[in-house]
């Protein structure tokens, strides 16, 4: 899934379930948090922040980021 798909379908479900984007845009970082510290372990520190201006995720604790692919 590239930026535009995942931006797409963020808008569907903002207008379709009338949930506002920040909304569905925590509820991913908050499953990659789920996703990171399952991976990683529990004890590690993890924030995921996806830059709706950029595109772009990054995560702290586990010193990675990474571009959504676009």
């Amino acid at each position: 899934m590239n930026a535009q798909e995942l931006l797409r379908i963020i808008d569907s479900i903002h207008r379709e379930k009338n949930i506002e984007k920040d909304v569905v845009f925590q509820a991913i970082e908050s499953a990659l948090v789920s996703a990171a510290k399952k991976h990683y372990g529990e004890t590690e520190l993890v924030e995921v922040k996806i830059d709706r201006i950029h595109e772009t995720s990054s995560t702290t604790g586990t010193e990675r980021a990474w571009p959504v692919p676009g």
